[in-house]
């Protein structure tokens, strides 16, 4: 391997093993026979059953992207969106700071025509979806470490949505948007303010909170089956703080950076490093591990599919 080849797979790939050698290091000093003994209690029924919620997750994410390509007038297919947003999931997945995700671009190029313009803010849509119900559901774990009063946090909500009603209304957006435009002495594409800013949006952010409730009932049922008796609202707004930092490219799918927020946020309710370590892993085994199993195949499906046609 040449320098220059050396210096592109550290600046790529070394960074991802900050990650690992958090995880390392948290395996190492925690109860490994411990952590063995909870992964054995799952039995191939209920394993099977969190495989099947971890293909619906999937599912419900290409019908929400199906729907953005909808907004944005991309003609589709849903098997074809299918196996294109699994293919996303599966490159996503195994690229430093998930880039290949963005390879969903080129699919919809190749398949529906769709202009690389267009696709990259379809593709912007969708995962800024995700990191919406990310933040918020992680709102629920640091309200309950901090306990804000009930009030506050209602009114906090009528806010956002308040906010969000102005934001998402062509003429408040257009305003911003022309304002920005002689600030910067710039013009913007019509295709943002028509598309990317649009109440229509609704619908997809609704197809965001089905897979999510499947996800955070898979941590629910996994807690159960270990064991745990913890708060729902801070074990999923536990997962979604891990999953944050998971977005955070030193790590792998997050191992390591999620198995830390674990350790820090249950350690307040008394868990010990190995029961949050035991919770977390068992969470990537059986919805990480098996979300990129299937998708892997549909990445293959859509291969096939191409040296078919």
């Amino acid at each position: 391997m040449t320098r220059d080849k050396l210096f592109r797979f550290v600046k790529s790939w070394g960074i991802k093993f900050i990650g690992l050698g958090i995880f390392i290091f948290i395996l190492y000093t925690t109860n490994l026979l411990q952590l063995l003994a909870a992964i054995k209690k799952f039995s191939l029924l209920q394993i099977c059953l969190l495989i099947i919620l971890s293909f619906f997750v999937i599912l419900f994410k290409s019908v929400r992207f199906r729907s953005i390509l909808k907004i944005n007038k991309v003609e589709s297919n849903f098997y074809k969106t299918f196996l294109i947003y699994g293919s996303g999931i599966y490159l996503g997945t195994i690229t430093p700071g998930r880039l290949g995700d963005f390879t969903k671009v080129l699919y919809l190029k190749n398949h529906f025509g769709c202009r690389y313009t267009k696709g990259v803010i379809i593709n912007i849509i969708d995962r800024v979806l995700d990191l919406f119900i990310l933040v918020l559901t992680s709102l629920l774990a640091l309200n309950w470490l901090v306990k804000i009063n009930t009030k506050i946090i209602i009114l906090s909500a009528i806010l956002i949505v308040s906010i969000i009603v102005i934001f998402f209304h062509k003429k408040m957006i257009n305003t911003i948007i022309r304002f920005v435009e002689r600030i910067f002495k710039t013009n913007i594409p019509e295709l943002w303010t028509d598309h990317l800013f649009s109440l229509a949006l609704f619908m997809p952010l609704f197809f965001s909170l089905i897979p999510y409730l499947l996800i955070y009932y898979q941590m629910i049922f996994i807690s159960r089956i270990l064991g745990f008796t913890i708060n729902p609202y801070l074990l999923i707004g536990t997962l979604a703080l891990g999953n944050i930092t998971g977005l955070i490219p030193i790590s792998i799918s997050g191992l390591g950076t999620r198995d830390a927020v674990f350790i820090l946020m249950l350690g307040k309710v008394g868990l010990t490093s190995a029961e949050a370590v035991s919770l977390s892993l068992s969470f990537f085994l059986l919805n990480n591990f098996s979300i990129l199993i299937i998708s892997f195949f549909l990445f293959l499906l859509l291969k096939l599919g191409r040296s078919n046609e």
